[in-house]
């Protein structure tokens, strides 16, 4: 049975709650707000109940201001490119996913780097800044930023605030009272769905719409509906991945997220013995359950397969879309490994001891 420690990209835990919800919904698919026939309505409920259900999740005043997606990376896309224009001064932190640099460099804006310490915001807050944008969370070092300070000095200054919940979303508190704009995705900590996510807001539109198409509303005026949800909801939606959103976020409202923190460090004081061990960490920072590393002589890359063909043990190897976090620790890629929900202090020794073994064989 194979042992999932990649849950930074995907969580491997799908609830039995979810399955027999989808199965339950895919004996009968319906186009929501489309119909008045029962599949139709229930369809148009699921999509509803699901909303309401994120909304609450994330404090967002009104539920109409959840739009969905296909994943945090169209919400990054179209949040950005509707806000940001070209030469605009942007600050992003140095932990950032590809789904924020590549967007902001796609759109020609000046990026200032934020190394992710509240002391040091105030200043390049001060440098003629459009908006920022930080992760809650890095996906390769697992450290958690501080956003509600972030928050608080963006609004002395007049500065609007996109917040990527991608990797606490579901493990750690967000409340949409830190942020002015949530991006959020389903398949990983809110154990949903792969191709769904969405974004939420707590004003009014901030932008026009970003596409236009069916709604089921107004069909005879060619201008694209204006009240929400639906000035940025157009076509089918996703509607199996919406309803695993809801289903999802009911299981971890019943079931907490595990103290990722003291597992996290469970598997460093495992791994402090083998020489040359270098953790991609800021000490001082507060963690959930990512780790990743390098070992002095031993190819990640080399460890990440192995790891997988003789054990079963998922983990990656790479840069994980994060650049600015690598140039920062002065190395081109590690291994990572990221916490389940479903994860046990006797997993997490058994991935220890097999880590051991294979640098002993790689040294010998």
């Amino acid at each position: 049975m194979a042992l999932q420690f990649d849950a930074a990209a995907t969580s491997g835990f799908v609830p039995e709650e979810t399955k027999q919800a989808l199965m339950a919904y895919l004996s009968h698919p319906a186009n929501p707000a489309r119909g008045t026939y029962p599949a139709s309505l229930q369809a148009s409920r699921i999509v509803y109940q699901s909303r309401k259900a994120v909304a609450d999740f994330f404090g967002v005043p009104k539920a109409d201001h959840v739009v969905f997606t296909s994943g945090i990376t169209e919400s990054l896309n179209v949040v950005l490119k509707s806000l940001v224009k070209k030469g605009q001064r942007v600050v992003c932190s140095v932990y950032e996913h590809n789904s924020v640099l590549r967007v902001l460099y796609a759109i020609g804006a000046e990026m200032l780097v934020w190394d992710g310490h509240p002391d040091s915001l105030e200043e390049l807050l001060e440098k003629d800044v459009s908006l920022m944008v930080c992760t809650h969370v890095s996906n390769v070092t697992g450290e958690i930023l501080d956003i509600h300070a972030a928050y608080g000095l963006c609004r002395q200054k007049g500065i609007p605030f996109v917040v990527d919940t991608a990797q606490s979303a579901g493990i750690l508190d967000v409340s949409m009272e830190d942020m002015d704009i949530l991006c959020f995705t389903g398949h990983k900590g809110l154990h949903g769905l792969q191709g769904i996510g969405g974004f939420c807001m707590k004003d009014e539109a901030l932008f026009p719409s970003f596409k236009q198409g069916g709604t089921g509303t107004h069909s005879m005026n060619l201008e694209q509906p204006q009240n929400w949800p639906e000035i940025y909801e157009a076509g089918t939606l996703n509607v199996p991945g919406i309803l695993s959103l809801k289903t999802g976020i009911e299981f971890v409202k019943r079931h907490p997220a595990p103290d990722y923190a003291i597992l996290r460090q469970g598997l460093m004081d495992a791994l402090s013995d083998i020489s040359g061990i270098y953790y991609l960490q800021d000490p001082t920072m507060h963690h959930i359950g990512i780790l990743s590393f390098v070992i002095e002589g031993v190819s990640g890359a080399w460890l990440s397969d192995q790891l997988a063909a003789r054990y079963g043990i998922q983990t990656r190897y790479g840069a994980h879309c994060a650049p600015l976090i690598h140039q920062k620790h002065e190395v081109e890629a590690s291994l990572r490994l990221s916490f389940g929900h479903d994860v046990t202090r006797e997993q997490i020794e058994y991935v220890a001891a097999c880590i051991h073994e294979l640098v002993r064989e790689k040294r010998a």
